[in-house]
């Protein structure tokens, strides 16, 4: 997969430390990224490679909006 694609994905990202505060988003411009939730684009601490490993740290509405994504083919 190319990098101008991979860009263009949405991936897991990380807000804060805090319970909930890791979102499933979209790149977004000015390093930012725009959560599939309703909170407001923001530049992230981390980028996630996979999905996130701790439940209690995943935006639940993030979570429903990507459900899709982790089904298998």
């Amino acid at each position: 997969m190319s990098e101008a694609v991979k860009r263009t994905l949405p991936s897991w990202y990380v807000a804060s430390f805090a319970d909930g505060q890791t979102h499933l988003a979209d790149p977004a411009p000015a390093g930012l990224v725009a959560p599939r939730c309703d909170r407001t684009p923001f530049r992230p601490i981390a980028a996630l490679t996979g999905i996130p490993l701790d439940p209690a740290q995943i935006c639940s509405s993030c979570l429903s909006a990507g459900v899709g994504q982790f089904r298998e083919a």
